[in-house]
């Protein structure tokens, strides 16, 4: 076994507190020393930097870890997207489209959505209006 691919929520942390299960830091960073890692998360409420650093400070060791989540991915899907995007997701997903050189707008070729605490019926109206008239969907979450 060349590489290890881990789940992050559930399985080295308890969930949105990132708070480790006993024994997982410990776990992880000797394993780490024998395989390569990556962690997955469908996380899109918090920026992979900001994961690193909060799993940092839980004591993980993220040194040569692959952190990948859906926000690791948008970046790349933008690159083939031209014109603005519309965007129903947390604060983390806007801030991926805009360092992506994305910009946002109600009036958007292509709409992203993600986990969005504040989500409305005005918002989901209109994303499928969009849709409905040819803007591309991306799609965070199952």
């Amino acid at each position: 076994m060349k590489a290890v691919f881990l789940d992050l929520v559930g399985t080295l942390v308890k969930g949105k507190s990132m708070e480790p299960f006993e024994g997982a830091v410990e776990r992880f960073n000797s394993l780490k020393s024998k395989r390569r890692i990556c962690i997955i998360t469908n996380n899109t409420t918090d920026t992979p930097d900001g994961l690193r650093k909060k799993l940092k400070k839980a004591g993980f060791d993220l040194d040569g870890v692959v952190l990948l989540s859906p926000l690791t991915v948008l970046k790349e899907v933008l690159k083939g997207v031209k014109g603005k995007i519309y965007c129903i997701g947390s604060d983390a997903v806007v801030s991926t489209i805009r360092d992506a050189g994305k910009e946002i707008s109600e009036d958007a070729e292509a709409v992203v959505v993600g986990l969005d605490l504040s989500l409305t019926y005005e918002k989901l109206t209109r994303a499928t209006n969009l849709i409905l008239n040819g803007a591309e969907f991306i799609g965070l979450h199952s």
